[in-house]
């Protein structure tokens, strides 16, 4: 046939490549080829089909090479009543035209087959691990289902998915970042459900679509750029970079409180300025992991003893977010963050005769206390470090990396002598409050985002089109007025209204805050109020920022690096230093 423009050995030899997905050379294959439809082996085919829908009933789990053989058998009798209803109704020349099979037309099924068999069975004769589906396999299908009039809503939440996944050719890490956070909150929906029901309960969070967040991100990832971010530190106080240094410092004592027993944190600490003498490596709820440690050498004339406790977060997003829909309840005529203004309790009540007995021991009159930590780790040490600060025998000083929000803005603002908290551009916890998560629902759920939907397909299409180059382009014409007839079935009647209807932040970071942010050249640091943390930044390194190593230690060396303009820059501990 003079429309098969593509020999089947370049499509074959493709394939051997891994280049055009199998689900699009099949496709490509059926649709594009008018010999195949009406050869003399329909009956063979209608034979394997009914073979094939056989073995799929006794064997549900079939991995992706089998389901495209069942595929290539089930589209033969609809890719032929496509071809009749879209292709050949107004092509009066191939009207009762008889199609003469050449020698490469006959193996167009055949060469098929051979590729498959050869891709799912290795040459020694065991069954190869079912690998990952290439998304277009998937899209492909959907495309096809769709032309023929069989997609269902399941169908089409599945092209969406996978067009979204085809779409997200960024960074590695990146994309990691993101579509954890999209699975974080697709796990935890029962929670904010069960927390919306006591703030927002008349909000239907059915029709809360994950999709639809992974359209937000890239609108908001148009509006937050460099420029923006600049245009928002423009009128804060910068960050010096000696002060980079003391940071890194403290995030190199709160990294130790995640090793796994006393003996490691010991090990870790033998080099340093400081003497472990407590370590709790267990955590239970509302009492945290920490080690307290003893500043060594301390001249017996100084007035004042150094002790140093470092609190361990939590060490997985998804436990945060939990702990983030916790009640915040009264504290010092403000409001806190219930779970963590009890674990910070916990520790002063734990360790204050402690410190009473090596104040005795020591001779001095006051502790100056250092509090460092991580995650809810510094959120309970921000706490713990007003309670013990309230003492007229403690100078107290508290150094926290991405703390959750836990006091209400005057309470915060009040401790900006004392505690100093380090926040990593778009780190989604401290800015995550049951208030803020309850407001990015709403506006995910009122954000339309079937255009931007629409042209992810509609350029997935495009490329399986030219792939092959079978595909014409009515036929993308005419798959997406079918997808748009989808998007107004299936998707729009549930995209809530626009409404200015949100919830008052009530929890901020605790003290004075400092935001490091990528700037668009470089990383850069400015002071700014608790406030500046009212909502959800949506990025895509909003779970990446959060964590030590890639997000906080990361950030620092692109500033060092940058300041000191070598690229081979790295931290040098305080006890290298001591033994140079």
């Amino acid at each position: 046939d003079s429309s098969l423009k593509t020999p089947m050995s370049q499509v074959a030899a493709a394939l051997r490549r891994n280049w055009i997905p199998i689900g699009c050379a099949t496709t490509a294959a059926i649709v594009g080829s008018k010999a195949y439809i009406y050869s003399q082996e329909q009956a063979e085919i209608e034979k394997a089909k009914i073979a094939a829908e056989a073995a799929k009933k006794e064997e549900e789990n079939k991995d992706v090479i089998d389901l495209a053989k069942d595929w290539l058998y089930d589209l033969s009798e609809s890719g032929t009543h496509f071809l009749n209803e879209h292709i050949l109704e107004n092509d009066e020349k191939n009207e009762g035209e008889v199609h003469a099979e050449s020698e490469e037309e006959t193996s167009i099924f055949d060469g098929l087959k051979s590729i498959l068999n050869s891709t799912s069975t290795p040459t020694n004769g065991k069954e190869k691990e079912p690998e990952e589906s290439p998304g277009i396999i998937s899209l492909a299908s959907s495309f096809t289902s769709l032309l023929t009039g069989e997609l269902s809503e399941v169908e089409f939440d599945t092209m969406i998915n996978t067009a979204q996944n085809l779409s997200q050719q960024g960074d590695v890490n990146e994309t990691k970042s993101t579509f954890e956070l999209i699975n974080l909150f697709i796990d935890k929906q029962e929670e904010v459900k069960t927390q919306f029901l006591k703030s927002l309960g008349f909000i239907d969070l059915q029709s809360f679509d994950p999709a639809a967040m992974f359209y937000f991100l890239e609108k908001e990832d148009e509006k937050k750029n460099p420029s923006y971010k600049r245009r928002k530190h423009r009128y804060y106080d910068g960050v010096d970079v000696n002060v980079v240094n003391d940071l890194n410092d403290a995030l190199h004592l709160a990294e130790i409180s995640y090793l796994d027993s006393g003996e490691e944190i010991k090990k870790k600490l033998d080099n340093s300025p400081w003497e472990l003498a407590y370590c709790q490596v267990e955590s239970l709820p509302e009492q945290p992991s920490h080690y307290l440690a003893v500043k060594k050498g301390q001249s017996k004339w100084t007035r004042t003893l150094e002790v140093l406790i470092v609190v361990r977060g939590t060490k997985t997003v998804p436990d945060i977010l939990t702990d983030a829909l916790l009640e915040n309840v009264e504290y010092r005529k403000g409001r806190a963050h219930a779970g963590i203004l009890r674990s910070g309790h916990h520790l002063v009540e734990k360790h204050s005769k402690t410190m009473d007995d090596l104040l005795n021991l020591s001779n001095k009159s006051k502790v100056h206390l250092t509090l460092v930590g991580h995650s809810l780790g510094a959120g309970a040490a921000s706490i713990a470090g007003m309670e013990f600060h309230k003492k007229d025998n403690f100078e107290v000083e508290v150094v926290g990396f991405g703390s959750p929000p836990i006091l209400s803005k005057d309470l915060s603002e009040g401790t900006k002598d004392y505690i100093t908290t380090v926040i990593a551009d778009a780190d989604v916890v401290p800015r995550m409050s049951a208030e803020t998560i309850g407001n990015l629902m709403l506006d995910m759920m009122e954000f339309d985002w079937t255009p931007k939907a629409n042209r992810d397909i509609k350029d997935a299409l495009n490329e399986v089109r030219k792939s092959v180059g079978l595909l014409r382009d009515k036929d993308v014409g005419t798959v997406m007025s079918l997808v748009n007839s989808g998007f107004d079935s299936y998707v729009k009647p549930h995209i809530r209204g626009q409404s200015s209807e949100r919830l008052d932040t009530v929890l901020y970071p605790p003290g004075s805050c400092i935001h490091f942010y990528r700037d668009g050249m470089s990383v850069s640091g400015s002071y700014v109020p608790c406030d500046f943390f009212d909502e959800i930044d949506v990025s895509r390194t909003m779970v990446e920022d959060h964590f030590m190593a890639r997000g906080y230690r990361k950030i620092f060396l692109e500033v060092m690096r940058e300041y000191m303009e070598d690229e081979h820059f790295r931290f040098v501990a305080k006890s290298e230093e001591s033994q140079r």
